[in-house]
């Protein structure tokens, strides 16, 4: 049987944010680090390519105007396929989310437009050592579960 966590793609990193500058600027600094990146302007297409793909981490703005990041990044830790994602936050307003941002989830923030040594910190370079093995786990499962579909339902 294969383990929940190989349902993550591996390399794999969504970025979500509304602001056009803001998304372009993380995913440069993110594609220099060599991750793979997925941009999406709101959460509902974000949360359609969960259905289908999960990443091994995402960047995640707060305040989107369909959607919330603390709904999202609630949502991704109580599935059992995406409990694992590394989900960083992504914002202006640090000073006044820092208290909730653990309590839905997030395991770090970045504060909007961010450093280079930022995105290095919380979303280092992806390791490859395993990745075709659990590329390869991935796809095979895939088929079977989707690891968006639980999330797709609630956030919906």
């Amino acid at each position: 049987m294969t383990q929940k966590k190989h349902l993550l793609e591996p390399g794999w990193v969504y970025v979500v944010d509304d602001s056009a500058p803001a998304l372009k600027y993380a995913e440069w600094h993110l594609r220099r680090l060599g991750w793979r990146v997925f941009a999406f302007p709101d959460a509902r297409a974000c949360v359609q390519a969960l259905g289908s793909h999960a990443p091994e981490a995402m960047l995640l703005d707060i305040g989107l105007p369909d959607g919330s990041g603390y709904v999202i990044a609630t949502r991704l830790r109580r599935n059992t396929a995406t409990r694992r994602m590394r989900i960083v936050a992504y914002t202006g307003m640090v000073a006044e989310e820092r208290q909730v941002l653990p309590e839905a989830g997030f395991d770090a923030v970045i504060a909007k437009p961010g450093r280079a040594e930022d995105f290095a910190r919380h979303l280092p370079t992806p390791q490859d050592g395993d990745s075709l093995v659990r590329l390869a786990s991935w796809k095979s499962a895939a088929a079977a579960t989707s690891p968006g579909s639980a999330l797709l339902r609630h956030c919906a």
